[in-house]
């Protein structure tokens, strides 16, 4: 018995010490549209209202990233906001330590209340970056801007932090440890479905419709390896 419980304890060990020897988790960030990718600036066919789109800005916010471990925080990224440039391959991908046993990642798509009213900052908070509209309205959680081959202009600049307009979602998404490298997949159907477009193509302020269309953009990511 003594002997079973000894080479239990050092499967363990050893299972461990080869999650820890791995590489560092990296997330790569995708936008698709119903599952296939999307790249900037080549138009892609819009099933739904039988269009061509073609995408020409997209830049997001991540922030509060935490590793989880049996239902337990195991890791926190400290100053953790990222802005997500879909035109600049430094930004659309993050690595995150190996040094520690996860099954779940967490995230928020935006940026917390806190930061919104404590003013311009720098880094990727930077208004130089272009996701800044003022100290009463905060930071731009996600921004995209596309054009219709019709000639229409599609500009979603969704933002907001104050009571029932905070924009801010938070995601969770179990992985598996054996992998090292994930893809989050940013699927845009709810920004170009043919009810959306058809109810507004603009929106830049915060507000009931930015906090109702970022919430369908937050359920439509996916995490996969």
């Amino acid at each position: 018995m003594n002997q079973k419980l000894c080479f239990i304890f050092l499967a363990l060990f050893f299972y461990k010490l080869h999650l820890f020897a791995q590489k560092n988790l990296t997330i790569h960030f995708t936008p698709t549209y119903h599952d296939v990718a999307i790249q900037m600036h080549q138009p892609f066919f819009n099933r739904e209202n039988s269009d061509t789109i073609e995408l020409t800005t997209l830049k997001f916010y991540i922030s509060a990233i935490q590793l989880y471990y049996q239902n337990q925080v195991c890791w926190t990224e400290s100053n953790s906001y990222h802005l997500v440039d879909i035109e600049n391959n430094d930004s659309i991908s993050l690595d995150l330590p190996s040094n520690v046993l996860y099954d779940k990642l967490s995230f928020q798509l935006g940026v917390d209340s806190v930061t919104n009213v404590s003013g311009a900052m720098d880094g990727s908070l930077d208004p130089l970056k272009g996701m800044y509209w003022t100290w009463q309205s905060g930071y731009i959680n996600f921004k995209l801007e596309a054009a219709e081959s019709s000639g229409d202009k599609i500009i979603y600049h969704l933002g907001g932090y104050n009571g029932a307009q905070n924009s801010l979602q938070k995601l969770q998404f179990l992985i598996n440890p054996n992998h090292t490298t994930f893809y989050c997949n940013l699927n845009l159907k709810s920004i170009f479905s043919a009810t959306n477009l058809s109810h507004t193509k603009h929106l830049m302020t915060p507000g009931t419709d930015a906090v109702n269309l970022l919430h369908n953009i937050a359920l439509d990511i996916t995490l996969e390896p």
